[in-house]
């Protein structure tokens, strides 16, 4: 007979879930130097063992974009942009074009965040476009989707995140020869960041059940319009004031697939990343156990 996870224990996910290689990425936001520039790196190189599986990815400023590519063997960590322009080129003073991102060693760029959705001007249709840019020039994406105090306050979550998310996974579809298609090559190369916003900065993580809620009815949604394949292989991290503390609560729900960390990611130097990437491949070897009895 078919063996059977006990869901109900809350400190581990089913085995099947380890299909999907657990993520974290680090934003830095408008923070650091050069020093800690070569203080996070260091850590990444000592901790490599510790979290061999974890994919990892670090968002500096633009600023330092280049020290970081340099510093860091990308088999260990990528570095990825926290901005990319929805234009592919043309003149447009500060922007910066995906295909000058990917020639500097760039792999990844985040769009959609709220920050820049809330005092950047960042609409859905931006954010799409920069998506679909970032993508065309092979960078990979983290698409980032959250809703406000009010919107959950008022019992219209789900419907603020899924009108985002919408945006976002339409965009990657047209129809042709009579059926949908997508333009990506692999789901590994779009991530999906569940950011509430009224936990961004705040020190109030949403709880592990709040978080596993709306994961779960993200895949819904994409299981619902784009198919169960695409719900199974796309990866949906957390991101909201989560520290070494909280983190193992969180990793074990079903749908987490891993973490967008803010302060966090340079807190202590760039221990705490380590720290919660290590406590990330903990559950992963876990996970990969439990599956090789099944």
């Amino acid at each position: 007979s078919r063996k059977r996870y006990p869901s109900s224990n809350p400190k581990r996910r089913r085995p099947g879930m380890a299909s999907r290689k657990f993520f974290l990425g680090g934003n830095w936001k408008s923070n650091g130097n050069r020093a800690l520039v070569k203080d996070v790196a260091n850590v990444i190189k000592r901790e490599a063992k510790s979290n061999a599986d974890i994919e990892k990815v670090v968002f500096p400023m633009a600023l330092h974009l280049e020290s970081l590519t340099d510093s860091v063997d990308g088999k260990l960590c990528s570095v990825g942009a926290q901005m990319v322009s929805e234009y592919p080129k043309g003149a447009h003073t500060g922007d910066i074009f995906a295909h000058a991102l990917s020639d500097s060693g760039v792999k990844w760029v985040l769009v959609g965040h709220s920050e820049r959705r809330k005092t950047r001007g960042s609409t859905n249709e931006i954010v799409a476009a920069r998506m679909l840019v970032a993508l065309k020039e092979h960078l990979k994406v983290i698409a980032c989707i959250g809703e406000t105090l009010e919107e959950r306050e008022s019992g219209n979550a789900e419907p603020a995140v899924f009108k985002q998310l919408a945006a976002v996974m339409d965009a990657l579809y047209h129809t042709g020869n009579g059926k949908d298609t997508h333009t990506v090559d692999s789901w590994d190369c779009l991530v999906l960041a569940y950011e509430p916003v009224w936990a961004i900065g705040t020190g109030k993580s949403a709880s592990p059940e709040q978080a596993q809620a709306m994961h779960c009815a993200i895949r819904n949604w994409i299981r619902k319009n784009h198919g169960p394949d695409v719900a199974k292989a796309i990866r949906i991290i957390y991101g909201g004031s989560v520290k070494p503390y909280n983190c193992e609560a969180l990793i074990t729900k079903d749908d987490i697939d891993g973490f967008l960390l803010g302060g966090a990611s340079i807190s202590h130097k760039g221990e705490d990343f380590a720290k919660i990437a290590k406590s990330m491949q903990a559950h992963w070897n876990e996970l990969k156990k439990l599956k090789s009895k099944l």
